[in-house]
């Protein structure tokens, strides 16, 4: 018996699946990496990484300026911690206030 003569008999055939389709099971877990995969991306840009102590006269770290500014300090001069281009220039360019 031939697959055309049981189908047309009601009988059910299993069959390979069409070129191009796809069968149900194997959607699924396409559709379950495709999900886990943008969580971990939105769980990747969502925590993103601490901003750089570079320089910083309160950090200890090995690219901290902690023991600098202290000695700084002992010898009479401030220290002022800034973040941005503009309110350095502005820091330096300011002329130090009187005593």
């Amino acid at each position: 018996m031939t697959t055309d003569v049981l189908e047309a008999a009601g009988a059910r055939t299993r069959r390979s699946p069409a070129q191009g389709e796809r069968p149900l099971a194997r959607r699924g877990w396409v559709i379950v990496g495709l999900v886990v995969a943008a969580g971990v991306t939105l769980i990747a840009l969502v925590h993103s990484s601490p901003a750089p102590q570079y320089l910083n006269p309160g950090s200890v770290g090995p690219t901290g300026t902690h023991a600098l500014a202290d000695v700084l300090g002992e010898l009479g001069r401030r220290v002022q911690t800034e973040t941005s281009v503009p309110a350095a220039v502005t820091a330096a360019t300011a002329k130090p206030a009187e005593n």
